[in-house]
């Protein structure tokens, strides 16, 4: 018996185990994807302002 839940605790099969490691990638990539995006956002801000700065110069 299981103290946690009163189930009768079944052993952990393949799918569990597949289960657990694609919520770990999940998690990881949730945590990296909107610093990759916020990331890219500022670096095309900043390319943005360069030339519009530098077309203002040359204009």
């Amino acid at each position: 018996m299981d103290a946690m839940t009163g189930f009768q605790s079944v052993p952990r099969n393949e799918f569990d185990n597949q289960m657990e490691l694609f919520m770990a990638y999940a998690a990881q990539r949730l945590t990296l994807g909107p610093l990759l995006i916020s990331t890219l956002a500022l670096g095309l801000y900043g390319i943005g302002l360069t030339l519009q700065v530098t077309g203002q110069y040359l204009l």
